[in-house]
């Protein structure tokens, strides 16, 4: 048998498959569906999962506020399959639970997905083609509201560079490492999560597509709270940590 250099043979793989094919192929995703509110929306948000063109991945359910006896949390079993593990929490609100979760993924890539929203088919592989050149990839995504499409939020896509105009990622869109995943127990969790990472000089992508759908009702956890008026400490909490890294940065380079 002719003996082929490891080299070659990827290279071969590399180029019989189409741009960006091998990447998809290769990597693995846990889902990560929080669930407290919304068990009515939880069959739409599965099903939009089971439609993605993109089929390797595994879905965590993370029942959180219900004991194990509730209606909630045996609905939720019902969902139980060989790629679908509904898991009980005893954790005291969302990001304690989230952090509870990617304890639990099995892969690398993980993705986050609000009970309530759902994703277009392509989803997933439309961002796997990202996801090796930036640490955090988003999409955009179309507001749903009453069942009909209601608009669409002003992020922006492609590179992003600007954390503080706006919160430019969706959360229900988010993939990133599993390494990266850790909240802290404040109000505005994503955001948070979202700036940190910025400051540690990570790099985000928002894919031009829309590929989310985002429900808003007023059950909305960031519309219903008034959470609005936490952004602006928010951001002033992420100039400190900006501004911390460029004062140790800076004694580095004179030690």
């Amino acid at each position: 048998m002719q003996n082929i250099p490891l080299e070659s043979i990827i290279k071969r793989l590399r180029n019989s498959i189409p741009n960006n094919k091998l990447i998809i192929i290769m990597h693995k995703v846990s889902i990560l569906i929080p669930l407290y509110n919304g068990i009515e929306f939880l069959q739409n948000c599965l099903d939009s999962i089971k439609r993605q063109t993109h089929e390797d991945w595994e879905i965590i359910i993370g029942v959180n506020g219900h004991d194990q006896n509730s209606d909630v949390f045996i609905q939720a079993k019902k969902h139980e399959s060989d790629k679908i593990r509904v898991i009980h929490y005893q954790t005291r609100g969302k990001p304690n639970t989230m952090n509870a979760m990617v304890s639990d993924a099995t892969h690398d890539i993980v993705c986050l997905l609000d009970v309530d929203d759902w994703w277009d088919p392509t989803k997933l592989a439309d961002q796997l083609r990202f996801i090796d050149e930036y640490d955090v990839v988003g999409t955009h995504c179309y507001y749903i509201r009453n069942r009909r499409i209601s608009g669409q939020p002003r992020i922006p896509v492609g590179e992003i560079k600007d954390f503080i105009s706006c919160n430019p990622m969706i959360s229900s869109s988010l993939m990133l490492h599993k390494a990266d995943c850790r909240w802290n127990d404040v109000i505005l969790d994503d955001y948070d999560l979202v700036l940190r990472l910025a400051s540690e000089n990570k790099r985000f992508y928002n894919v031009h597509k829309q590929l989310v759908y985002h429900r808003l009702h007023n059950q909305s956890a960031f519309n219903s709270k008034g959470n609005h008026r936490y952004v602006k400490e928010t951001v002033e909490n992420y100039k400190c940590m900006i501004e911390n890294n460029r004062l140790d940065n800076g004694n580095e380079h004179r030690n």
